[in-house]
């Protein structure tokens, strides 16, 4: 076996410094210096294709032991054979024997030598080269292991659950990917393949990319050549003639049997790409059809054959360009594509890899809410709040997510304010209280006008008269201590209620305390409890004061403390006051004024209490508005 390998070796430089040929030892070199037709911006080479039996060996055919077949094709059979001289397993393809004439020889043996040549990780590496005792072309290569790309699109469209769940959208925009790599690298070497199809891309077990099938690539000194193997039958065909490639993959322009160039091999990959987006084909019908199809032109954007509102846009973009009907709407090579492409999926691999600490973020919180302490702890709830901020950041369109956020911010828990909530409620309460003093002070100042009227009346007990002005003015001087001091409105708030209420105690001396006192009792109590917010703690105090502003002194009248102030005559009632007589005209004056605070007291504070309710209505419908655009749904 080693002498076949050296007899092999030695015959390789032979033929390298033959006349006939340049040696497989300088194609490489050789490749590095031609361009391919058109618009390519590379220099790359042109490999000798003369394949005539004299160049080729078949000293190294015997270290091939052959174990089974892998596959057949229209020109060659490909086996699985064991490499001897290696010692490890190959792929063999050998020109078939029905296969005759020297095109097809020449194609044969052409492929394996550019196949050989693009040394990229996405062509399948030759080994060998050489022809069988009987004279057949063979080549050895590495043994790939996959599936094709067209069986997994067959099966993604038979909805193949083990199939739909390995190749989803991002694997096939990758193998895609892998695919536009190696052609652009192949492109970079001067070489159009032209036959670029499902069928031609190997999807290895482990994620490799492998583009197949190199026999009708074009280079820069190759004409057009003919495929001698056409089956007009099989549903992917290579016309015969001058028209190269496969109906539905191929350009408009080799469909029509114009020049191609790396612009052809984009628009086959636009196509590709679109089979891969919608798992049909972009051209359907017969070998006919799809030619005409491919002729006229169609609409190459994915979303216009999917119901998905959401497919990528730049996707669309790709695509479009990639098979426009002209050339020179194209992208110029496979690497434009390719950057165009890597462009997108780049942002994506950004977006995944944001989902994915998104989703960290969001089973932090999910832990936190799952927790028992969530009704106990506000520090486990803004901890969570934390998190779910950090995600909406990363991950705005989750809508788990979203409604996480939603029930954190909306079902608020009553039972336990936030220290920090409470002392904002503490800081509001004692602004409003203190404001509400200032106005205090200046009702009360205003109350002291009674007193004028009250001495014009005419007074009868004095003592009681001093008492209730002290309590005026005193009520006036302690709202306007409240009002500028505002840090001692807490503290001074429950003794100022009492206070104020014995102050409508003792007017109760002018008419009793069933006339005029209930309604200034009521207006002073409904002050009170809207002024300073009252707790129930405080409301109950308010009520409190104002029931005994009337009850105490009644109840004094009863027992013969006070005198009595009604009595019942002939159906009427009959008001007896021990503090001012009731002389008409000062009289009215009291009643109108005592009846102008009545009315009009209670409304401007119960109107202030409606105009903060609705200020702070409009303000939680302006922030929940606000928060529905920040959370959609």
């Amino acid at each position: 076996m080693s002498s076949n390998g050296d007899d092999w070796g030695e015959g390789s430089r032979t033929m390298a410094g033959g006349p006939a040929a340049r040696g497989a030892d300088t194609m490489v070199d050789d490749l590095e210096t031609e361009t391919i037709e058109g618009d390519l911006p590379s220099e790359a080479p042109s490999p000798d294709v003369d394949a005539s039996p004299r160049q080729l060996s078949d000293l190294g055919w015997e270290r091939y032991e052959a174990r089974r077949e892998l596959g057949e094709g229209g020109m060659g059979k490909v086996d699985l054979c064991h490499d001897h001289q290696i010692g490890r397993e190959v792929a063999v393809k050998v020109l078939l024997p029905e296969v005759r004439g020297r095109t097809s020889r020449e194609r044969f043996i052409r492929e394996a030598r550019v196949q050989a040549q693009l040394e990229h990780p996405g062509v399948v590496p030759v080994y060998d080269l050489g022809v069988t005792p009987s004279g057949q072309p063979y080549f050895a290569m590495k043994r790939v292991k996959g599936i094709t790309l067209q069986r997994i699109l067959v099966g993604l469209a038979s909805k193949t659950k083990s199939l739909e769940d390995r190749f989803h959208r991002r694997a096939l925009l990758s193998i895609v990917e892998r695919v536009i790599e190696t052609v652009a690298y192949a492109h970079s070497r001067g070489v159009v393949h032209r036959d670029l199809k499902p069928a031609n891309i190997m999807v290895g077990d482990y994620g490799e990319v492998n583009v197949l099938d190199w026999g009708i690539a074009k280079l820069r000194t190759d004409t057009d050549l003919t495929d001698p193997t056409t089956d007009e039958g099989a549903p992917q065909y290579t016309v015969p003639g001058s028209v190269v490639g496969t109906a539905g993959y191929m350009s408009p322009e080799q469909a029509t049997g114009d020049e191609v160039d790396a612009r052809a091999d984009v628009y086959t990959l636009g196509v590709i790409l679109f089979e891969c987006c919608t798992h049909q084909p972009l051209h359907k019908g017969s070998a006919g059809d799809r030619m005409r199809s491919t002729v006229n032109g169609v609409d190459a954007r994915p979303s216009a054959r999917l119901d998905d509102p959401e497919f990528p846009t730049e996707i669309d973009v790709i695509c479009e360009r990639a098979t426009a009907p002209t050339p020179d709407e194209r992208y110029a090579d496979a690497g434009e594509m390719l950057e165009a492409l890597r462009a997108y999926l780049e942002g994506e691999r950004n977006a995944e890899l944001r989902r994915e600490v998104a989703g960290q973020h969001a089973e932090a919180a999910r832990v936190s809410m799952a927790s028992d302490r969530i009704g106990s702890s506000e520090t486990v709830r803004v901890q969570a709040l934390r998190e779910l901020g950090a995600a909406a950041v990363l991950d705005p369109g989750n809508r788990e997510m979203i409604g996480m956020i939603e029930k954190l911010l909306t079902e608020t828990e009553m039972r336990r304010v936030p220290d920090e909530v409470e002392q904002e409620i503490e800081v509001e309460r004692r602004r409003g209280a203190s404001l509400a003093y200032g106005r205090s002070a200046l009702a009360y100042t205003a109350g002291t006008a009674v007193l004028p009227i009250l001495w014009w009346m005419g007074i009868r007990d004095w003592p009681t008269f001093f008492a209730l002005t002290a309590l005026l003015v005193g009520s006036a001087l302690g709202a306007l201590v409240l009002w500028r001091h505002q840090r001692a409105v807490g503290a001074l708030v429950a003794p100022a209620v009492p206070f104020a209420f014995a102050t409508l105690a003792v007017f109760s001396a002018v008419v009793g305390p069933f006339f005029l006192v209930p309604a200034l009792a009521s207006a002073t109590a409904v002050a009170f409890t809207v002024s300073q917010r009252a707790d129930w703690k405080m409301r109950g105090l308010i009520n409190a004061c104002s029931v005994l502003s009337v009850m105490i002194p009644l109840a004094l009248q009863q027992v013969g403390v006070l005198p009595r102030s009604i009595d019942f005559q002939g159906g009427m009632i009959l008001i007896m006051p021990h503090l001012v007589d009731f002389p008409a005209l000062p009289t009215s004056v009291l009643l109108f004024f005592v009846a102008l605070f009545v009315a009009l007291v209670p409304n401007i504070l119960v109107g202030r209490a409606i105009e903060a309710l609705n200020h702070a209505e409009r303000k939680r419908l302006i922030q929940n508005h606000r928060l529905r655009q920040m959370l959609p749904g």
